[in-house]
C-alpha cells in the first residue's frame, strides 16, 4: 500500500506541474478536461494523507499497547 501512494503522489505532482507548466505558456480558454489534473492531483494528496494518518494512527496503538504490556 505504500507503494501505491508513492506512485499516486508522484503521478498527481506530475499532472499538477504539466497543468501548471501549460497555463505559464498562455494557452487560451479553459476546457472542462483542464479540470481533471487538478481532481487526480487532489485525489493523490488525499489519500497520501489519509495513509500517513492511518500509519501513525496503527504506530500509536502498538505503541501503546506495547506500554500495556
Amino acid at each position: 500500500m505504500r507503494q501505491l501512494s508513492r506512485i499516486l503522489f508522484l503521478a498527481g505532482f506530475f499532472i499538477f506541474t504539466s497543468f501548471l507548466y501549460g497555463q505559464s505558456q498562455n494557452q487560451s480558454g479553459f476546457k472542462w478536461y483542464n479540470v481533471v489534473p487538478w481532481v487526480i492531483a487532489l485525489a493523490a494528496l488525499i489519500f497520501g494523507i489519509y495513509q500517513y494518518s492511518r500509519r501513525k494512527k496503527t504506530k500509536k496503538e502498538e505503541k501503546l499497547a506495547e506500554l500495556a504490556k
